[in-house]
């Protein structure tokens, strides 16, 4: 049984504008401050680093803090990563610099970004910056972000969900790249809920 896919509750555009269920962001950006803007978020593929820097970006933005975010794609070329070096070097140093995809610069690049004073990078393990969070998805978040996406939870679709990310391990973005495919399939159910997505800064 093949359904329409943009009925399909877990569609890429829904599934990459989950908000953020984790650690409490207020909590996060008084220590962010104290840390003098300049900070790493640390986290697997698919554990939410995304997300979080965003919501951060979105939060000191309304503060009236002035930020840029930059970000480079798992495949990025080398010329996308010599751009955003250069990209770097053109943006104010009074300017919170949250460099999305830090990892996929080479040693030299992320030394020369590095050097930024309010920088706030997200990457897979510890780069030298000092970690500001560490994002580990559980299965209690795969439970909270359900009901976001889905009018009405069964228990078969939440044990699908549960044991797609255990064979994940823990990819929160892959699990539900996985429910995907389980509902267009039709081994599981559930109506897409809808909520409102409020856009976020640019990226550069």
């Amino acid at each position: 049984m093949s359904r329409p896919p943009h009925e399909n509750p877990f569609r890429v555009d829904r599934v990459t504008t989950l908000p953020y269920v984790g650690h409490d962001p207020i909590k996060l950006i008084a220590r962010f401050e104290r840390m003098g803007y300049r900070g790493a978020i640390l986290g697997p593929e698919g554990a939410g680093k995304s997300t979080l820097l965003r919501l951060i970006a979105e939060r000191l933005s309304d503060a009236g803090v002035q930020v840029a975010i930059l970000r480079l794609p798992g495949s990025a070329t080398g010329s996308q990563r010599k751009e955003a070096v250069s990209t770097c070097r053109t943006i104010p140093p009074a300017t919170v610099l949250l460099f999305d995809g830090f990892e996929q610069l080479g040693f030299w690049q992320r030394r020369t970004v590095g050097r930024r004073l309010r920088l706030l990078v997200t990457i897979h393990r510890r780069c030298g910056i000092p970690p500001l969070s560490r994002c580990r998805p559980k299965e209690k978040t795969i439970r909270r972000l359900l009901p976001i996406l889905l009018d009405e939870v069964s228990a078969e679709t939440e044990s699908a969900a549960l044991r797609a990310f255990r064979i994940r391990r823990g990819d929160v973005r892959a699990t539900f790249f996985d429910l995907y495919d389980a509902w267009a399939d039709g081994r599981i159910d559930g109506r897409q809920r809808e909520w409102p997505v409020q856009p976020g800064p640019p990226l550069l």
